[in-house]
């Protein structure tokens, strides 16, 4: 009977974390699934290192099979609210980067992989809305998450859609704007207020 053949389990220089590549795709390996396969001695991957023009850190990619798609590379993404062009900055926490024209060219014009997710700001409001495909969810976006994602340009809107309400507080003074289906309420300045127009309140929290 013929010994089956050791799995072959490809390490890279930077972490200790170990990969399978099946079909031309690379797969990381958990604990379980290294030992499953018999703790195989791990080869090294392969590896070439590069660095983007924007930035003073280099990054490792590995070409694990021919097609680029296969390669261990950054992405080059589009939200579908406009036309702006974003580069993973650093594999490890996924922060994007937002491309100029020559930074793209100099990309050699990947194509960009289209992330139908929307970018929304009330014209009235700092806050941005993150918002799912066809509107199936949404959030409140904080600086650090809009910083992450590469500062992506916001469509600007003039509301959120059904459901949006404009509350009394019990101290009857404050007013308080409320988005329930993205989990938001603000406690509004009276600036604000007058840039939405000075909306009558409809609800009393008392």
């Amino acid at each position: 009977m013929a010994e089956r053949q050791a799995a072959t389990v490809y390490s890279v220089p930077y972490s200790d974390d170990l990969f399978q590549v099946v079909s031309g795709k690379a797969t990381k390996l958990t604990w379980n699934q290294w030992a499953g396969l018999g703790y195989p001695k791990p080869t090294p991957g392969p590896t070439d290192y590069v660095r983007y023009p924007w930035s003073s850190q280099v990054f490792a990619v590995h070409f694990w099979s021919t097609p680029r798609d296969n390669w261990g590379w950054h992405e080059v993404i589009k939200w579908s609210t406009s036309d702006e062009l974003f580069a993973t900055f650093d594999v490890r926490t996924d922060v994007l980067h937002k491309l100029t024209p020559a930074e793209w060219a100099a990309m050699s014009y990947q194509a960009p992989e289209a992330l139908y997710t929307d970018f929304y700001k009330l014209p009235w409001l700092d806050t941005l809305f993150m918002v799912g495909e066809a509107g199936t969810g949404g959030n409140a976006v904080t600086f650090d998450e809009w910083k992450q994602l590469g500062f992506p340009s916001p469509r600007v809107i003039t509301s959120l859609g059904d459901g949006e309400q404009w509350n009394m507080a019990a101290n009857g003074v404050d007013i308080i704007y409320r988005f329930d289906k993205f989990g938001y309420w603000k406690v509004v300045t009276p600036e604000e207020w007058a840039r939405a127009g000075n909306p009558a309140p409809t609800m009393d929290l008392g």
